[in-house]
């Protein structure tokens, strides 16, 4: 199962698509194979995915969101 995994994040940087999408991704799909990744002690499977450069920044949040000063 762990190698299917490692096999899925090659073929995602292989074929480098701008977006992913699946049916009822939270629970499901994409939800599911983050779970499983977990539970195999691959929590970063999400980061492996993206082609996104991980950052321990917090993002800044907009000055409408942060509320009244």
């Amino acid at each position: 199962e762990a190698a299917l995994l490692e096999e899925l994040v090659s073929l995602v940087r292989s074929a480098d698509p701008d977006l992913c999408v699946g049916w009822e991704v939270r629970s499901r799909s994409w939800g599911f194979l983050l779970a499983r990744a977990g539970a195999l002690g691959r929590p970063d499977l999400r980061r492996a995915l993206s082609r996104v450069p991980h950052d321990e920044a917090p993002l800044p949040l907009p000055a409408a969101a942060r509320g009244p000063a």
